[in-house]
């Protein structure tokens, strides 16, 4: 059993509630050990985020989803987050637009893809390079 007011593996800001929280079915899902495995590599993603940005607080919008949930919210047929390999975030006091701007740079260093979705309130990482040819800067 995740004790979910833990840390996420060797993460010092990120923590299992964040992972798994459903927010509109108001509960949390518990993961299989493969999207164990996948949202502890996407937590040191995300620290390097973090770091790369200041240190700046960052919201979780969604993380780990089950299928039938990712239908609910309507997400992507073959969504990374079905697999705990996605993160949608915003970072405190800072537009996404901006955000994704300064990342696209770090795309290859962090080995992460991002959605270009200008203008939505989220941005978008997962760690899901399905094949050589796959591009790290993607619309949805």
């Amino acid at each position: 059993m995740i004790d979910l007011k833990a840390k996420i593996g060797e993460c010092e800001n990120f923590h299992w509630y964040e992972a798994l929280s459903l927010p509109s079915w108001e509960v949390f899902v518990f993961p299989t050990k493969q999207e164990v495995i996948a949202i502890k590599i996407v937590a040191l993603r995300m620290e390097q985020i973090r770091k790369y940005f200041g240190a700046k607080p960052i919201m979780i919008h969604s993380w780990l989803r089950p299928r039938k949930y990712n239908d609910y919210i309507g997400g992507a047929e073959e969504s990374a987050h079905i697999h705990g390999m996605a993160v949608d975030f915003s970072i405190l006091h800072m537009d996404c637009n901006e955000v994704r701007l300064a990342l696209v740079k770090k795309l290859i260093e962090y080995n992460l893809r991002m959605e270009d979705l200008p203008d939505s309130n989220w941005v978008h990482i997962d760690i899901a390079m399905r094949t050589r040819s796959a591009r790290r800067y993607f619309k949805p």
